[in-house]
């Protein structure tokens, strides 16, 4: 069983303080298999009014703007249901290796609940086969257009700290091409994540965590063959694991973070403008009694309320298995932290 401490993030300060009064924290316990349905817990007519109110506030407070012509110009994706994408058809998808090697793909169903009836949490189609041989890789990386496209590629670290890019295709079940060889002299990274495209210019880049702490950004340079520049530091003091990109929810096109440092409590980073484009941070779970989770996974929207917009949301992945689904936009008749599924023990998602 896993147990987390869960606080609500991504509000501006005065919209935290109208929902301070009743933040949500309890026991997450992810039920079913994966992929099956299960039941959500009724509404709470009194929570789901503040918590609408405090959604329209947010969007008050923070207009999405205007796309930004060099991300079109690049064919670059600019709709928040393409962050993961690896399938083409505009919906964020769920990458999986297992324990023998074959990667699967669960295509995503972007589902929109009309606020009828019960919450469905069966959020994926059924699983195709992409190929074997994936075991041999320590990092895989996702959430990115690196070879600037226009799809949603892949990244790879081997053992001996090779970089390879495996280009998508945007097409099933053969969603990505033959992987190449992009870099040397990644084995030092703890962790490597998608970083969207930080600096603005239509181009997405790459994050490195290094177990000193380091936070370094590559670049993309547009150019498939070398893809990224040097790195350059723009953090220190990031010492644990599993940072993840969650996808924008500041409405600024740049995603936002999720790192568990070494007291395993989990925090939201910020992104913004400038040489060091990682802002402020706050806690997004407190895990402090154990490290109950085995990885974080950005997904893009996976579900949302009919009317709300479409904001990515967080796979959390805990060491019985189970699958546990966190979102800026969850329905305001849902608790915080949506059921998924058990079962995911054996797989590396990404």
């Amino acid at each position: 069983m896993v147990n987390l401490r869960l606080r609500r993030v991504g509000l501006p300060v005065a919209v935290s303080a109208l929902v301070a009064a009743v933040a949500v924290t309890g026991t997450i316990i992810a039920n079913g298999t994966a992929g099956a349905e299960t039941a959500a817990p009724g509404p709470d007519p009194g929570y789901a009014a503040i918590q609408q109110a405090a959604f329209v506030a947010h969007k008050n407070a923070k207009k999405k703007p205007a796309k930004k012509l060099a991300r079109a110009a690049a064919g670059a994706p600019t709709d928040e249901l393409k962050f993961g994408d690896l399938t083409g058809d505009g919906k964020a998808d769920l990458a999986a290796v297992d324990s023998t090697g074959v990667l699967w793909v669960y295509p995503g169903k972007a589902y929109r609940w009309d606020g009828q009836g019960t919450r469905s949490t069966s959020l994926f189609e059924t699983r195709f086969k992409v190929g074997g041989g994936w075991a041999k890789f320590t990092s895989l990386v996702r959430h990115g257009d690196f070879d600037s496209d226009g799809k949603q590629d892949v990244l790879v670290r081997d053992s001996a700290g090779v970089l390879f890019l495996y280009a998508g295709t945007g097409t099933t079940p053969s969603v990505l091409g033959k992987g190449k060889q992009v870099g040397t002299s990644w084995g030092s990274f703890t962790s490597i994540v998608g970083g969207g495209d930080l600096n603005l210019d239509g181009k997405d880049d790459l994050l490195g965590q290094k177990s000193n702490g380091d936070l370094l950004l590559y670049a993309n340079t547009g150019n498939p063959a070398v893809p990224f520049t040097k790195g350059k530091i723009i953090g220190t003091g990031f010492r644990g694991s599993l940072l993840t990109t969650v996808g924008d929810w500041t409405y600024d096109l740049r995603p936002e973070f999720m790192f568990r440092n070494t007291q395993n409590v989990v925090r939201k980073y910020e992104s913004k403008s400038g040489e060091m484009p990682i802002g402020g941070s706050e806690i997004v779970v407190d895990a402090t009694g154990g490290s109950v989770l085995t990885n974080m996974i950005g997904m893009g929207d996976l579900t949302s309320d009919e009317t709300y917009e479409p904001l990515p949301d967080v796979l959390l992945q805990g060491q019985d298995g189970s699958l546990t689904m966190y979102s800026w936009d969850w329905d305001p008749a849902s608790p915080e932290a949506t059921k998924v599924g058990r079962g995911w023990g054996a797989y590396r998602l990404f």
